[in-house]
């Protein structure tokens, strides 16, 4: 969580771009959040050799460097963004530990082949970078090697990244959103609610942090208040599709089918009205309000829809 609620950050012409990395709207990045804007722009990562040399002699200031992280991030280039992270913040210790794994069993093979001790492991094919401190010392930077991190599956990369990324600025809220995110991927819910309810208190307008604090609620079969978290993120952000969308299937869920028919219409108006949504994405919403209206007419007949189970039993010991 984002994660992890979203405007694109404007992605930079040139290095020394004095760009806005706090965005309003912004994610947690890592998940629930609708797609960034398509624009056909150039980007530093397009020359991803020359930004990794450029970031290695600590060419870059950082808030610049963040700013086309989060872009690359935003355009879904993880690969890109990790690649430069690991230079600008040094390799991740599960890196390393791995490289050293390596180099001992090859010290191991090589003993026992000559049958003597040998004296310097063999040396990993894995570059290890340092790092730069300024680097290091930001924030945002940290937080969006964790994005990156995070959506290439690297769970423990990105849980380093993020506890990095608060350590720097307790008061920032996307690390926390993001580790609320991780921990719900990893089934910690109560641990990701605390995240969470951190992230709000820091920025209590980000509606996509309600709606992920809702999905851990959910997890937990705690109904009313996931509906209070996805209410107020639908006040925050009214054009927000998922919390209404799980409102709608919620409210059908426990019955109320002319709540759920009134969440499914206005699903339909904002799928409607973005050029962005998809044919599918329609017919969905669209099935999903003639199933409640189906329910208030008494007709049994309906259509062919999986409603999803938005309450699962609360997770054994």
């Amino acid at each position: 969580m984002r994660l992890i609620i979203y405007a694109a950050a404007t992605v930079p012409l040139f290095y020394g771009a004095a760009l806005a990395i706090g965005r309003e709207d912004a994610r947690p990045s890592v998940e629930g959040t609708p797609p960034p804007e398509r624009r056909e722009v150039e980007s530093p990562l397009d020359d991803a050799t020359a930004l990794k040399r450029d970031v290695e002699v600590g060419k870059l200031e950082p808030q610049a460097l963040a700013a086309i992280m989060a872009d690359g991030n935003a355009a879904q280039r993880y690969d890109d963004v990790a690649d430069v992270a690991e230079a600008a913040l040094g390799t991740p210790s599960s890196t390393v530990a791995a490289a050293e794994a390596a180099r001992t069993a090859a010290a191991r093979a090589e003993e026992r082949i000559t049958g003597e001790t040998a004296v310097e492991p063999a040396e990993s094919r894995i570059k290890i970078y340092a790092g730069i401190p300024e680097y290091q010392n930001d924030a945002r930077i940290q937080n969006e090697a964790g994005v990156a991190y995070y959506a290439l599956g690297r769970v423990a990369d990105a849980n380093e990244r993020f506890l990095a990324a608060i350590a720097q600025d307790p008061n920032y809220d996307e690390p926390h959103a993001n580790l609320g995110l991780l921990y719900r991927r990893k089934g910690w819910y109560e641990k990701a609610l605390a995240e969470y309810d951190i992230a709000l208190e820091l920025r209590p307008t980000n509606a996509t942090t309600w709606y992920n604090r809702a999905v851990a609620l959910l997890r937990l079969a705690r109904i009313e208040s996931a509906v209070s978290s996805l209410e107020t993120a639908t006040k925050f952000a009214p054009k927000y599709r998922p919390p209404v969308r799980r409102l709608a299937l919620i409210w059908y869920d426990l019955g109320d089918y002319e709540a759920a028919r009134r969440y499914a219409q206005n699903l339909l108006y904002l799928l409607r009205t973005d050029e962005e949504a998809t044919v599918a994405e329609i017919e969905a919403a669209s099935e999903l309000l003639t199933l409640a209206e189906n329910r208030l007419q008494g007709k049994k007949a309906e259509p062919t829809l999986t409603v999803e189970r938005t309450a699962p039993s609360a997770p054994g010991p």
